[in-house]
């Protein structure tokens, strides 16, 4: 039923006049000849569902750029790319004076890259403008077309063709933080070459039909189809397009009736704490004003509660947290932005440890435990600092050895990475002791019970969720849940992950949640794990 809901919204964008008529056809159908070109919005994304794990050296674009005051000079509008703000990639964008970009970033280093503007053409328009650039890797050139003629060239580029992607690209957008980057305009078609195309190659494409047969074509999309249509790859690669929504109504997620109890997860919540204060005030309201209605049992915390450490967001931080006190039980971690003097004196207090079922020392409320009984559910809460060493994890060892009977959640925050992978030292801001895959290595696999470990840190619009098998054979389900990126594009979001229970304790249907929009994330966030295997 929600697919239903999904494609009928997003046929109405497209102005396409029937769904029915677009069933089990092809490059052809009555809809497309009612269809405009694609328009794009920070409520979707449109992905190639296959890898290219090389830099297309040429890209060709049919566009109408429509400039936005929301992107600066420096940024702007996606044509196509697979930023994430830290991993290897390749963006073409158009600024707001409609100059064309070119970005390439060939190692994991957050914003690190080389970026390149052809400040001398301006592609703004209301009418179609062709787009082409080339990397001119023997030459170390940059090559920018506008309607089939040169219109720049960058001299001594420094370009690598060969690298290794985390995503696959996007079209009209890419993955740095919400989406926010869009293109802003429509785009009638893309195509991406993995040769350099010439000048008289160039003007015979946009003058005229594109040879879908050329074996150096990787991909190529006409964009004025209807739904089904414009999914469909042209190339020999058939590398169709994915299309993912981003943030969905409540009516069109599947409300969760059948449970018993429910915890409430807050990933990082920095940007609030920085720049939303009065947002993080809403989240936790709604945390008091629904914990009867949504049987919370428990609040967990996953770090970075505050941005700059500094004594004026403790100060709020503060006075939100313990709010919950003798009405929400609740477990919290530290997170690298959350100074340990900071944290301990804001949480190394009775008010705290009353909530704590014991810590691994008496100064310090860094690592702690909790044990939680929810029906005939007995919960051992486990709380690693950021970036725990040895002694932590021994310490964790030890305890999770002497409660062989509780079902464990491990709580901490970094360990798990955007791609579905403990996180690791080449990936994003790891720490300098242990990561996740020496906690993974030195604690995770070891026990039989550990059921659940949630980390944050890792900025990610969707909750990432993967099993892994211990030791002893159980499955240990990993999730990353990080809003940060969500709440600096979106000026705070305020998102919990309600995670809501069976009686039993083995079903756990996830749906996260904007407190602040009204609305759920994408439809990757949703879902129902079990922990009976």
């Amino acid at each position: 039923m929600k697919k239903i809901i999904t494609l009928s919204i997003f046929l109405a964008a497209l102005i396409v006049i029937s769904l029915t008529s677009c069933f089990n056809i092809s490059s052809e159908c009555d809809a497309c000849q009612e269809a405009q070109p694609l328009t794009f919005s920070i409520n979707e994304r449109f992905t190639l569902s296959k890898h290219i794990n090389s830099v297309p050296l040429t890209m060709e674009a049919v566009i109408q750029f429509t400039p936005s005051t929301e992107f600066t000079t420096s940024s702007g509008a996606t044509i196509l790319g697979n930023d994430d703000m830290w991993s290897r990639c390749v963006k073409y964008t158009v600024d707001i004076e409609g100059h064309p970009h070119v970005f390439f970033k060939n190692v994991n280093v957050y914003k690190t890259g080389s970026e390149y503007i052809f400040d001398n053409v301006d592609v703004r328009s209301n009418e179609n403008v062709h787009l082409a650039i080339t990397f001119d890797i023997e030459n170390s050139k940059l090559l920018c077309y506008k309607n089939g003629e040169l219109a720049q060239t960058i001299e001594n580029v420094e370009i690598k063709e060969n690298y290794e992607q985390k995503h696959n690209f996007a079209i009209g957008g890419d993955y740095r933080g919400a989406n926010a980057e869009h293109f802003t305009g429509s785009i009638s078609s893309v195509s991406i070459w993995s040769d350099v195309r010439s000048s008289e190659e160039i003007a015979n494409d946009y003058a005229s039909a594109l040879d879908f047969t050329d074996e150096n074509m990787l991909a190529s999309y006409d964009l004025t189809k209807c739904y089904y249509c414009l999914k469909e790859d042209k190339s020999l690669n058939k590398n169709n397009l994915n299309y993912q929504k981003l943030w969905q109504n409540t009516d069109e997620v599947e409300e969760v009736t059948d449970y018993a109890y429910s915890f409430a997860v807050i990933g990082d919540t920095q940007e609030l704490s920085d720049d939303f204060p009065e947002k993080m005030t809403a989240l936790y309201d709604w945390l008091l004003a629904n914990k009867d209605a949504k049987k919370i049992k428990c609040v967990l915390g996953l770090g970075d509660i505050t941005q700059k450490s500094y004594d004026y967001e403790w100060a709020h931080a503060k006075s939100q947290i313990f709010k919950l006190n003798g009405k929400i039980p609740y477990a919290l971690v530290r997170g690298n932005h959350d100074k340990i003097a900071g944290y301990n004196a804001t949480f190394n207090n009775d008010e705290y440890r009353n909530e704590l079922s014991g810590t691994m020392t008496a100064d310090s409320v860094t690592n702690a435990y909790k044990l939680l009984t929810v029906g005939e559910n007995n919960y051992l809460i486990v709380m690693l600092d950021y970036g725990p060493n040895d002694t932590m994890l021994n310490w964790a060892n030890d305890l999770i050895a002497s409660y062989p009977e509780q079902r464990v959640i491990v709580l901490t925050h970094c360990y798990f990475y955007r791609d579905s992978t403990t996180l690791g030292t080449d990936d994003a801001y790891p720490s300098k002791t242990n990561n996740g895959e020496q906690i993974w290595d030195k604690l995770i696999r070891k026990h039989a019970n550990i059921e659940l470990v949630i980390s944050g840190h890792d900025p990610s619009q969707d909750i990432t969720h993967a099993e892994a098998i211990g030791d002893n054979g159980n499955v240990v389900h990993q999730m990353l849940i990080d809003p940060q990126n969500t709440d600096f594009y979106l000026d705070g979001t305020g998102m919990v992950a309600m995670f809501y229970f069976s009686e039993d304790g083995n079903t756990l249907t996830v749906r996260y949640y904007s407190v602040i929009k009204d609305m759920y994330g994408s439809e990757k966030s949703q879902f129902t794990i079990n922990f009976n295997k």
